[in-house]
């Protein structure tokens, strides 16, 4: 069966591995990335990954990447703040300089996820739905009639600029994961404090981290009720690290984006959390490369 290299390039982390055309999926590894992370970096960890023997016969490489992508030029355009080495990236130049002759396409990383839950997920049977990525930044992967939405300029799902005010004050650098832990983190005077120690004293109702968690869920709750009066979706999946709190994240994000509706809208679209985690992204971008 034909073996497609999937690589995810994310703001902390670059993983890749081998996605098969039945969509199971085999990890190779992953390698550090970062703000200060320069192009040459990038390009030897690039090159060290098709030079692995295990990525020998691969027929194709799909990426996933953070920032905004224009698919028709292959090209990582803007939002790369978490990454500025991607600025102006262009995986299909880079890899025929490699002399890799096989076909390679990027895609944004929240819309390769939405791609990825949608072929063997959370999402499988939906039509019109949108899949939100929590982790260093807020991304966003729309579908609607059953088909990737990019937008007229490929912004579409870019829902990290949300509540833009300044290059300081936008959703993103204010409530993504990481800065809700961090928030926690200032606040309690402990600096160590990570995300798994976060939502324990959320289950033990400490105060400051039922304030910090009621305040996220409540703007983002807020933001999932205009997209769903805009767009009238079926369903708004939550994916990154944080998903895997689903016990708490799901009914409170429910419940604040009801609160936000008008009655007749109520429960029409269901948050869920993404079941595929950090394959999603993977899978979505080589399915890409598929019939």
């Amino acid at each position: 069966m034909d073996e497609f290299l999937a690589i995810d390039i994310g703001g902390t982390t670059l993983k890749y591995a081998l996605v098969r055309a039945d969509g199971s999926i085999q990890p190779l590894g992953s390698l550090p990335t970062g703000a200060a992370m320069t192009r040459s970096e990038l390009a030897q960890s690039l090159h060290k990954i098709l030079n692995d023997p295990q990525t020998r016969s691969i027929r194709g490489i799909g990426i996933s990447s953070l920032g905004i992508v224009d698919p028709q030029r292959g090209m990582v355009c803007a939002g790369v703040e978490n990454l500025p080495a991607l600025q102006g990236f262009c995986p299909r130049s880079f890899f025929d300089e490699a002399g890799f002759a096989q076909p390679v396409c990027i895609v944004n990383d929240a819309s390769a996820a939405a791609l990825g839950e949608h072929w063997l997920g959370a999402a499988q049977g939906l039509d019109n739905f949108l899949c939100v990525a929590f982790g260093t930044g807020i991304g966003g992967g729309l579908v609607l009639n059953g088909r990737l939405w990019n937008g007229s300029s490929f912004c579409a799902g870019e829902l990290g600029y949300w509540d833009y005010l300044d290059d300081r004050h936008y959703w993103e650098l204010e409530d993504s994961a990481i800065a809700l832990i961090r928030k926690a983190q200032t606040q309690s005077g402990c600096p160590d404090l990570t995300g798994e120690a976060f939502f324990e004293r959320l289950r033990l109702q400490d105060p400051l981290c039922c304030d910090l968690f009621e305040s996220w869920a409540q703007k983002a709750g807020r933001i999932f009720a205009n997209i769903t009066l805009l767009l009238d979706l079926q369903a708004i999946l939550v994916g990154g690290g944080i998903s895997a709190q689903k016990e708490i994240l799901t009914p409170a994000l429910q419940a604040c984006m009801d609160r936000c509706l008008p009655p007749h809208s109520r429960g029409r679209c269901k948050v869920s959390s993404a079941l595929l985690g950090n394959r999603a992204a993977l899978l979505g971008a080589v399915r890409l490369l598929l019939p």
